[in-house]
């Protein structure tokens, strides 16, 4: 029997990788190795181990994450905690993650909140959280993580965002997809102000955004499709790539908005909202823009 709260991985301060065991059932790969290799709990942590580029735990047992040191593994790259049953982690379980790990995948399990101090400094460039349960995150719980280049966040039960990612001199992208999200902050991306973003709030219940969410160098990205915002008459000169809002209820745009914010946009995506055929008639003249209104008789 596994106590409530297991000290996954426990590794003591060692000299062979000989003297301690693993706690949990992994899969590991092997450089030039596509082939997954089966690593028993409770085996003695091998030099094959050691050698492995990822490690999956493939156990399933409600826990509470206080420990997770591999240290061992010089050469991970990929460490994933899918499905794995994670109801908690602790701060500092991941103090002793290899710095060589640059993907940490967490995601299928009944985690409900993260704190500060639990990915704070940490050197990995891709954080996967989605299909938790996750209805709180610290507003600092990602701050200072020099190489993260993308967080993913979807699936989960956030219904607020209020994350700000101080540090993070390399984030490009950020994904919080199907939540429960009803409301933006003013300025959230201030701390990413110099950063290039791809962001997606697609699939969430937004109703209203601030116009100083756009005091970034540029959007290369922006979905807010499929949330609840009526309507929109945000300057969007930030935005040079796709700009979804499809799926709203938004019934028109200003002419304004139109003439004058919409020149660096590749593609402005309406379809599935509601506007009106005196709207429709005008923004259906616009090259880089897709729209379908059900109510007038004329399609794009």
């Amino acid at each position: 029997m596994f106590p409530a709260k297991l000290l996954l991985f426990y590794l003591q301060s060692i000299t062979f990788i000989s003297a301690a065991t693993f706690d949990f059932s992994v899969v590991y790969r092997l450089p030039h190795d596509v082939r997954g290799h089966q690593f028993p709990a409770g085996r003695e942590i091998s030099e094959t181990l050691g050698n492995a580029t990822e490690i999956a735990v493939d156990q399933k047992v409600p826990i509470v994450l206080r420990s997770f040191d591999v240290s061992f593994a010089k050469n991970l790259r990929v460490l994933v905690m899918n499905n794995c049953g994670i109801n908690e982690i602790e701060v500092g379980s991941f103090k002793n993650l290899p710095e060589t790990v640059e993907h940490l995948n967490i995601t299928g399990n009944p985690l409900k909140a993260i704190r500060d101090g639990i990915f704070n400094y940490l050197t990995i460039e891709v954080l996967n959280l989605s299909s938790n349960k996750l209805a709180t995150i610290s507003s600092g719980a990602f701050d200072s993580m020099p190489n993260l280049t993308r967080i993913i966040l979807d699936y989960n039960e956030l219904t607020s965002y209020a994350i700000w990612f101080q540090d993070c001199p390399n984030l490009v992208s950020i994904s919080a997809q199907y939540n429960f999200i009803q409301y933006i902050p003013p300025n959230i991306f201030e701390k990413l102000s110099s950063h290039k973003l791809k962001v997606h709030f697609s699939y969430n219940k937004i109703n209203i955004i601030h116009q100083d969410l756009f005091n970034v160098e540029e959007f290369a990205e922006l979905y807010l499709d499929h949330n609840d915002m009526t309507e929109f008459d945000l300057d969007v000169s930030k935005i040079s790539g796709t700009f979804s809002l499809e799926h709203n209820h938004i019934e028109c745009l200003s002419d304004e908005f139109i003439r004058n914010d919409l020149k660096k946009v590749q593609k402005l995506d309406l379809r599935e909202n509601p506007i009106n055929c005196t709207c429709y008639e005008g923004l259906v003249k616009i090259k880089n823009l897709a729209v379908s209104p059900t109510n007038c008789t004329s399609k794009v």
